[in-house]
This record gives structure tokens, C-alpha cells and sequence, in this order.
């Protein structure tokens, strides 16, 4: 009896095996997605090719001036598109005029862009979650609206009609509070953060809330407190670049890895490590600059002075990756390396006969920040912004390399 029974359990166990073999094989080649309705508990199982994605949050925004460059975008190498966005006033309204009456260009885009419409398709497509960044950048405006809690509510219910219009069901906060502000302001921006979440929460299963937050958030009284808004959001964009911009009274590095405070005030490593002190690694995703700042300077020296500029020698401008590859006027074979700050630069002189002194970020420079990511074991890194790089391929190459 039993010399019978083994042949058919060892029948039974190869069945098993080659059941489990074939489950692997269609695993490898379609993705199987339980899909639930934002109000309901109805389950849905599609079907589609498998996108491989980073083991690390890549969170990247897609600035509405940018659109035109959506068609160089590599979402395999994404986990998060946020497009942005749309601004709000003080009383919790989208903006939909310009200060000319014309159509607000974010809007507009929104509303009736091929372009974002398409971009939005093809993340849904490769399983990248898309979300709308809310934006508002006059300290005033923003005062207003978090001293304003029936406003919330406004901005609330408007956000969710976007949101469903839009079949999408996270967010992106950017509040920019330029100056410092009173300790109550930060408080208030924090219940507000919370409050939007229960929102999101309330209607949408499985939603996302990330805040952009200062990396200077511990040194100052900044509209963002780390600490609690972790506490009440997804996740934090922390924004360390910046640390020179055109106000600066020296040129220097955008996002400069070390050198503070000996060099300059902040640095990157110094950021992160303050937030990790106070935060959970786990809600830090490390925003990089796809940008740098060409500064008008009295010295050849990289840390030079900066010169205010006029219409007729210029002033410290702005320019992203592909501008700064793509000028004829950059000698950018001629580009140093910075080594305390880790980043490229490059010292010229202009068309013009003036001296300046460009500081960006390059493939090198990005490469030394996604390390510091993977060896802090951070959420990830965030891009500020697709599109800058226009149709060079060389940062998704890295992203791909870093993130695998």
C-alpha cells in the first residue's frame, strides 16, 4: 500500500515544483497589481508588462515650464513623478489668472497640456506613482491661509477635485516661506500637513503626502519642522541645493558636499546628518540640483566675490544641466573640480569680457550624493528637476547605475 502511495506524492511534488516554476516565469514577465477603488472595497487584478524600478525612492518634480522635455524621460528609472504644480492663494483657491489676467501658465498646462497628459499616462503605465504638487511661495499669502483654518478646507476639497479629475491620489506640499517666521506659523503649517493627510486618507487608499522641507530647517526658524512633519507625512524632500544663489554675497557650490562651516555656512553631509539626528532615515529623500549659478565675480578665484551686475556686463543667472552643456559660450572642457565641495566649476570670462565663475552639478557630483544616500540608508533622492537635462542621458544612466 505505501510502495503505491510514494510514486503519487512524488507525482504530486513535481506538479508542485512546476507549478511554482511557471508562477515565476509570468511574475518575471507581467506585473499583477491589486488595484483598490478610492470608496470602495472592490478588487481589480491587471495585468501588464513588469517595469523594473530603483530600490530607493526616486522622487522626481516636473516643473510645468519643463513639459516640452517630457519626452526624454526614463521612468523605469522613477518610483514618483510630481508634477509642478498648481499655486494657491490665501484663501485656499488654485491661481488660475497671472498678475497680466492671462491664463496662469501651470494651469494651463493642467488643464490642457498633451504633453502633461501624456507624461502622467506613461507614469501610470510604468507603475510610477504621479502626484500634484500644491504650491505657495508669498510669506504673506501663506500667513494668511494657515491663520485661516476654514481655508484649509477650501484647498481641501479643492485638491480632491483635482485629484479625482485627474485619477491620481497623493500630493506634494511646497510651502516657501522665504524668511524665518514665528514659531506659531510653523506649528500651524504642520497641523495643516497633518490635516491634509487625514484628507487624503479619508479618500483615497494608499496615498502619498511628501513635504518639500529647508535643509536649513535646525539652524533656523524655518515654516518647516522636520521633526513633526515627519510624524504626519509620507515623506520629507528635504532641498539641499541652493546654499549659493544669486543673492550670495560669494560665488560658490549649489549643493556643496563638505566644507562647512570652515568654507561655507552648510553643507549637504552636515544637513543630512542633523536630520537623521531627529528623523527617521526612512522619511529623508535627499533632493540634488540638476542646475547651477554662473556668478558675475571680481577675482578668479571660485569663491570669489560676487559682482551685482548691470544690463551692460550682466548678472549671476540661473542655468540648468542641458543650457550649461548646450552653450556655445561655456568652455566647459576647461571645468576644475572643487574638492572640499565635491562639485565641478569653472572659472571664464564671458562674451562680454567679464569674469565669471559657474558652479553646477555633473555625473561625478550627483554620484558622490547618491552614495551619501545609499550609505545613510536614506528613503532616497529627489530631482529637482526633470527636464533640465534635456536629451542627455548621462543622469538617468547614473540614477540606473546607483539605484538598480
Amino acid at each position: 500500500m505505501l510502495s503505491k502511495i510514494k510514486p503519487k506524492l512524488l507525482l504530486i511534488a513535481l506538479g508542485i515544483i512546476d507549478l511554482a516554476l511557471l508562477i515565476l516565469f509570468l511574475v518575471s514577465e507581467y506585473r499583477i497589481q491589486i488595484k483598490h477603488q478610492p470608496l470602495g472595497n472592490t478588487i481589480q487584478v491587471i495585468n501588464g508588462p513588469y517595469t523594473p524600478h530603483p530600490s530607493k525612492r526616486v522622487y522626481g518634480y516636473l516643473p510645468y515650464w519643463m513639459l516640452d522635455n517630457a519626452k526624454y524621460l526614463q521612468y523605469d528609472k522613477l518610483t514618483d513623478l510630481a508634477y509642478f504644480g498648481l499655486f494657491v492663494d490665501s484663501k485656499g483657491e488654485f491661481v488660475t489668472r497671472d498678475e497680466d489676467g492671462n491664463t496662469h501658465p501651470a494651469m494651463n498646462a493642467w488643464n490642457n497640456s498633451a504633453q502633461l497628459k501624456g507624461s502622467i499616462q506613461q507614469a501610470k503605465n510604468s507603475g510610477v506613482r504621479v502626484s500634484l504638487t500644491v504650491i505657495m511661495q508669498k510669506d504673506d499669502d501663506i500667513d494668511a491661509f494657515l491663520l485661516c483654518q476654514t481655508c484649509w478646507t477650501t484647498l481641501s476639497d479643492n485638491v480632491i477635485e483635482q485629484l479625482r479629475e485627474k485619477e491620481l491620489k497623493s500630493i506634494s506640499l511646497d510651502f516657501e516661506h522665504a524668511t524665518e517666521t514665528s514659531p506659531r506659523i510653523t506649528n500651524l503649517y504642520t497641523d495643516f500637513v497633518e490635516y491634509m493627510k487625514s484628507e487624503l486618507n479619508k479618500n483615497f487608499y494608499d496615498s502619498s503626502l511628501i513635504v518639500a522641507t529647508f535643509a536649513d530647517s535646525f539652524k533656523r526658524q524655518r515654516i518647516t519642522d522636520p521633526e513633526r512633519l515627519a510624524q504626519v507625512s509620507d515623506g520629507l524632500f528635504v532641498m539641499t541645493y541652493d546654499f549659493h544663489q544669486f543673492g550670495s554675497e560669494n560665488a560658490g557650490p549649489v549643493a556643496p558636499l563638505n566644507g562647512a562651516p570652515k568654507l561655507y555656512e552648510y553643507d549637504v553631509t552636515t544637513a543630512v546628518s542633523d536630520f537623521k539626528a531627529r528623523v527617521s532615515k526612512f522619511k529623508i529623500i535627499l533632493g540634488v540640483p540638476y542646475y547651477g549659478y554662473n556668478f558675475l565675480i571680481e577675482e578668479s578665484n571660485p569663491l570669489a566675490s560676487r559682482v551685482p551686475g548691470d544690463d551692460a556686463i550682466g548678472y549671476t543667472v540661473a542655468q540648468y544641466y542641458a543650457q550649461i552643456l548646450d552653450s556655445d559660450s561655456i568652455p566647459l572642457k576647461n571645468s576644475l573640480w572643487l574638492e572640499e565641495a565635491e562639485t565641478p566649476y569653472l572659472i571664464y570670462t564671458s562674451d562680454t569680457g567679464q569674469l565669471r565663475a559657474l558652479h553646477y552639478e555633473n555625473k561625478s557630483s550627483l554620484a558622490k550624493k547618491y552614495d551619501l544616500v545609499l550609505e545613510e540608508g536614506l528613503m532616497g533622492v529627489g530631482i529637482w528637476a526633470l527636464g533640465y537635462d534635456g536629451d542627455h542621458p548621462e543622469l538617468w544612466d547614473l540614477l540606473g547605475e546607483k539605484f538598480k
